[in-house]
C-alpha cells in the first residue's frame, strides 16, 4: 500500500487500522482489546490511532457502520431499474446477503461481538434495523398496493429483516462456510413471494 502525506496515504492507514482492530477483536474480543494491541497489528504510532478515531469504541462503531453503509448502498443500487415491487425486495435482500458474504470477519463482528459489546454499538444496530425495516416496508406497502393495513406491512417488514439477519447470523456461527450464503436468497425470495401474495385481500 502506497504510503506518504497524500490522500492515497491517509487512506491506507485508516484502512489498515480498521482491518487490524477487525483482526484483534475477533482474536480477543472487543473488551479485551486494547488500543495498543491495534496500533501494533496496524504497524502504526499510537498518535496515528488518534487521528482516525477518539476512542476503541469509534473504530468498532466504525466498523458497524462499514458494513451497514455497504449492505445499504448494495440493496439501493440492486434496487435501481427493478420492474415492479417484489423484485425490488427480491434484489435488495440478495444484494445484502452478498455484502455479508464477501467479508465474513466483519459480518462475524457486526452480528456476534458488537451486540452488547457497547452501548453505541447497540443504538448503531436499531437505528440500522430500523432504517432496513424502512426500506422493506416500503416495498411491502408498494405490493399490498393499499390493500390490508399499516400492521401488515410492519410486521412483514420486520419478518423479512429478521428472516435475513438469522439467516447470516446462522451462516457465522457455522464459521462462515463458502457458499452457504448463496441458496439463501432464492430460499427467503420464494418463502416471502408467497407470504406477501397472503396478505393481499
Amino acid at each position: 500500500m502506497a504510503r506518504g502525506g497524500g490522500a492515497r496515504g491517509t487512506a491506507d492507514r485508516g484502512e489498515r487500522i480498521l482491518r487490524a482492530a477487525l483482526e484483534v477483536m475477533a482474536e480477543r474480543g472487543y473488551a479485551a482489546a486494547t488500543v495498543r494491541d491495534i496500533t501494533d497489528r496496524a504497524g502504526v504510532a499510537a498518535g496515528t490511532f488518534y487521528l482516525y478515531y477518539p476512542a476503541k469504541e469509534a473504530v468498532g462503531l466504525a466498523l458497524v457502520d462499514a458494513l451497514y453503509r455497504a449492505a445499504l448502498a448494495a440493496a439501493a443500487s440492486a434496487r435501481r431499474g427493478a420492474p415492479s415491487p417484489e423484485e425490488k425486495l427480491m434484489r435488495s435482500m440478495r444484494a445484502v446477503l452478498a455484502v455479508f458474504a464477501r467479508d465474513p470477519a466483519l459480518s462475524r463482528f457486526v452480528l456476534l461481538l458488537a451486540p452488547g459489546a457497547h452501548p453505541a454499538f447497540d443504538e448503531r444496530l436499531r437505528e440500522v434495523h430500523e432504517a432496513l425495516c424502512t426500506l422493506v416496508r416500503d416495498d411491502v406497502a408498494e405490493i399490498l398496493g393499499g390493500r390490508g393495513d399499516g400492521r401488515s406491512a410492519d410486521l412483514a417488514s420486520q419478518a423479512v429483516v429478521g428472516a435475513v439477519g438469522e439467516v447470516v447470523t446462522s451462516w457465522v456461527r457455522q464459521g462462515a462456510p463458502a457458499g452457504g450464503l448463496d441458496d439463501a436468497a432464492e430460499v427467503l425470495s420464494r418463502l416471502f413471494g408467497r407470504g406477501l401474495g397472503g396478505l393481499v385481500p
